[in-house]
């Protein structure tokens, strides 16, 4: 399910912005004027977004320098001390990853407490994806 979803995606924002739809009422063709313009230029950041991502020659140039300046300034929060570690430094780094949007330590969320549902409180947990997106990559060796 997961990668027709995938799949899906990737085919809306390798196409042009939709002008009507025969599949909806709701189409960007019917939206009043100004609506249908934020609707658009949304679309064209998700679009955006996505060509970055895919663009492999670009990141091929950059190589490992944005990945090793992540790495950088974690090393700089979080020295590896011959001593034990202070949970303040790792509390720090972990902050850090997660404002720059990696989750691979903990996942963050908000939600509402077990005993109070009407106070909200933040919780952690492990990443919400380990390992490979599909069992058949891990066993394609350009992969692993």
């Amino acid at each position: 399910m997961a990668e027709s979803s995938e799949t899906l995606l990737r085919h809306i924002l390798e196409a042009p912005y939709p002008k009507s739809s025969k599949h909806s009422t709701f189409s960007p063709a019917q939206l009043l004027g100004t609506l249908s313009s934020a609707d658009q230029d949304n679309f064209n950041k998700l679009k955006d977004a996505y060509q970055a991502c895919i663009d492999e020659d670009t990141i091929k140039a950059k190589g490992i320098k944005p990945l090793a300046e992540i790495l950088y300034q974690v090393a700089e929060i979080y020295p590896v001390k011959a001593s034990k570690s202070n949970r303040d430094d790792l509390a720090d780094a972990i902050t850090y990853l997660a404002k720059i949007g990696v989750t691979s330590l903990i996942s963050l969320d908000a939600g509402s407490d077990l005993r109070n549902p009407e106070l909200v409180v933040v919780q952690a947990g492990p990443p919400n994806e380990i390992g490979l997106p599909a069992k058949e990559n891990y066993q394609d060796v350009k992969i692993t």
